[in-house]
């Protein structure tokens, strides 16, 4: 039963508590707990800590003066293969300013290293899901606390983003996307025409933005196309859907389509985004953006549809106004209005917009 006890909790040397507020807090000496450990001295951090991450074995001891943070010791991690000893960090007035401190990323080990107070590199691993190798091979230059050369992450409760940048010129995201058992890696290399996307695994599939167009590639051959129209009507479709018992619209290019049986065939992932595209006007929405937005949409109720022609026209479909809580819409086919539906409810246009689409696809 004492070894029991002794294994929880050991005091080493003779300390004195006090109880505030129904709160017992250590004044002068050192408390062992499982590996952690802390001394006190007149009720403040001073001398050797110790945090250790039992399952892994990672340590991080630090010094304290007085409650003030002199320097941090790690080690689990190196620069160089080669490296004898591990790296540290030392602390001005509290705030980190020489050598080497880890960013609070969780699973991603990140390290910023630091000159006289300012951050000036970023160490990484080259595959940052490794727990077995603590090599820290990348390394990545700031500029103005930002950086400018190489490799950042940003990691979310459902994605990491790992941005690639050349001179400060961002040429290469990849987005990783988190769900239960399940990742996937979205990639977009940038270039002065626009840029490619693909799905990890899914190689074959591309998303291209060349100038003004945006297709979906298989094997080089285009499937999808669309020309970018700018922020007009001409070759727009619009969308129609209610909010709070207020009209809503939103505008997208018009994709053509190759032959169906390559269309079953995009990956889902890939298709969506693409989707995403067509409702921005310059197609180079962020993407981060948009992987977000795939991960936390809701499906807007649209209840109906007008498509324009080249010349800004309606063309196809259902033109909707709002005239008080009623909606008035307005039926074209083939660039001809056939009727016009005079204060009607949503569910009224949505099943005469469904009534539509079968005659017209007949």
């Amino acid at each position: 039963m004492v070894k029991y006890l002794t294994a929880i909790s050991l005091f080493v040397f003779t300390f004195s508590i006090k109880a505030q507020n129904d709160k017992t807090i250590l004044k002068n000496g050192i408390y062992e707990n499982h590996g952690n450990i802390s001394s006190y001295k007149n009720g403040k951090l001073h001398g050797k800590q110790i945090k250790e991450e039992g399952y892994s074995g990672k340590t991080e001891t630090s010094y304290y003066n007085n409650g003030e943070i002199l320097k941090k010791e790690y080690n689990y991690f190196l620069l160089d293969k080669n490296d004898k000893e591990y790296p540290l960090g030392t602390y001005k007035n509290g705030e980190p300013y020489q050598g080497y401190f880890p960013k609070d990323l969780k699973e991603i080990l990140v390290v910023d290293y630091y000159e006289n107070g300012k951050k000036k590199f970023q160490y990484s691993k080259e595959n940052v899901f490794s727990y077995k190798n603590a090599i820290l091979s990348v390394k990545s230059t700031y500029k103005e606390d930002q950086i400018y050369d190489g490799v950042c992450y940003e990691l979310g409760r459902k994605y990491l983003i790992i941005d690639h940048l050349k001179k400060g010129e961002l040429i290469k995201q990849v987005l990783w996307v988190f769900a239960v058992n399940y990742a996937n890696a979205i990639t977009i290399m940038y270039n002065e025409n626009g840029f490619t996307i693909t799905e990890k695994g899914e190689l074959k599939f591309k998303i291209v933005r060349d100038k003004n167009k945006l297709s979906v590639l298989l094997d080089h051959k285009e499937v999808i196309t669309s020309l970018q129209t700018g922020n007009v009507l001409k070759n727009k479709d619009v969308l129609f859907y209610e909010e709070n018992g207020v009209l809503l619209k939103k505008l997208r290019d018009q994709a053509q389509m190759s032959p169906k049986e390559y269309e079953t065939n995009i990956p889902s992932m890939l298709f969506d985004i693409y989707v995403e595209l067509l409702y921005y006007k310059n197609h180079d929405i962020n993407m981060v953006t948009i992987i977000k937005e795939l991960q936390n949409s809701k499906d807007e109720d649209v209840f109906a549809e007008i498509s324009y022609n080249n010349k800004g026209k309606p063309y196809r479909g259902i033109l909707v106004s709002q005239k008080d809580k009623q909606y008035i819409g307005k039926v074209y086919k083939d660039g001809k209005l056939l009727k016009t539906l005079n204060n009607v409810s949503k569910d009224s246009l949505n099943t005469a917009y469904q009534k539509f689409l079968l005659t017209y696809l007949k």
